[in-house]
């Protein structure tokens, strides 16, 4: 008994898997939006900030990696340190991301890495643009028949003072 049980839910599981996997369209359209948390040095002269983003999203059919083409812009307001404030910072740019998402009911957790192009500017200063990675963890879910997820990533830009932060945002796609 105990093992046509199993055998019974380890096929519903294969459905679900499948006709999720089937169920995927290969193009969608996000926004989302949250906190970006600064981290080392810059969590020393900025507060907690926040981050808008959009995405086209391409996955193949009945796979489980897809890609990610990213646009972002996140602000973080200067720490008074004082009688002086540091400046506000934005950094605003876009990335080329590798998605893979493991099977699940309801819940779709995934991973997500790329690398692209992050434009820093504090207030009054002059702008530059670097190289930067990303790497982070997200879920996917419907929530009121959207298709809505979580995510967290780390950012990590490169140049003379290496800038990290991590968004954590909730978004919705088309």
């Amino acid at each position: 008994m105990r093992r046509i049980l199993s055998a019974i839910v380890f096929g519903a599981a294969l459905v679900a898997g499948a006709s999720t996997a089937e169920a995927q369209r290969p193009f969608s359209v996000g926004l989302s939006a949250g906190a970006a948390i600064p981290l080392s040095d810059l969590s020393d002269s900025h507060k907690v900030g926040y981050n808008a983003a959009a995405h086209l999203g391409i996955t193949m059919p009945a796979s489980p990696v897809g890609f990610r083409l990213e646009g972002f812009y996140n602000k973080f307001a200067g720490q008074d340190e004082g009688i002086f404030t540091n400046e506000d910072l934005r950094i605003a740019g876009g990335n080329v991301n590798i998605t893979y998402a493991f099977g699940g009911l309801g819940l779709r957790p995934y991973v997500i890495g790329g690398v692209g192009s992050y434009n820093v500017k504090a207030d009054g200063g002059e702008s530059r643009t670097d190289f930067g990675i990303n790497a982070g963890l997200g879920a996917k879910f419907q929530l009121s028949g959207l298709g809505t997820f979580v995510e967290a990533r780390l950012h990590s830009i490169s140049g003379d003072d290496q800038i990290q932060f991590i968004p954590i945002t909730f978004g919705i796609e088309f």
